[in-house]
């Protein structure tokens, strides 16, 4: 599979196979994974690792690696580790974002559909948004879309705010409603 191709033009631009197209739309669901509990870290972890193989795959198929626009996101990496401390999972974390952010870079996710995706996934938290308000001041209950029992341990500061959209983190009653979709904040 080749992952450049000539277009119109004689420009060169990527051609993407429909599993590039699965794979670069599944990572617009890492945000949301983040805090939901897997049989290995977090969901989006083990997500991000299985997709990696895949783009990793596709990253030394390509003809060129590309470095230099994302330098200052490297940068940010690296300082990233050294001001949390140093830990390995964290060192892998990061390496590993630095892996997706060359890959990206080198036209090997399409961006294309990343950005689709991710349009669709907002519009559709914003329609569900103003269902939650027309459910809460106008039917008088909340309409809880975070499946909170599968949050991990660490998010459990947000399950009160999740069920309720009353509580906040710190867990006091808050004066207005405060509605997420499926989102934790």
């Amino acid at each position: 599979m080749r992952t450049i191709s000539f277009v119109q033009n004689g420009n060169l631009r990527p051609k993407y196979t429909l599993l590039d197209q699965v794979a670069s739309i599944l990572l617009v669901l890492l945000p949301l994974l983040q805090h939901y509990k897997s049989f290995f870290q977090e969901a989006s972890t083990v997500l991000m690792l299985v997709l990696f193989c895949y783009f990793g795959i596709r990253l030394l198929q390509a003809k060129e690696w590309h470095f230099q626009a994302v330098l200052p996101l490297i940068a940010l990496s690296l300082f990233e580790v050294v001001n949390h401390g140093f830990g390995l999972s964290e060192f892998a974390r990061e390496m590993l974002l630095v892996a997706y952010y060359v890959t990206a870079a080198s036209r090997v996710i399409n961006l294309k559909a990343f950005s689709r995706a991710a349009l669709c996934i907002a519009a559709t938290a914003s329609v569900l948004i103003i269902l939650q308000y027309f459910c809460y001041y106008v039917l008088d209950f909340h309409l809880q879309l975070v499946a909170t029992s599968w949050l991990k341990e660490s998010a459990e500061q947000w399950i009160l705010l999740a069920q309720t959209g009353r509580i906040s983190v710190s867990g006091n009653w808050m004066s207005i409603y405060r509605p997420s979709a499926f989102f934790l904040e």
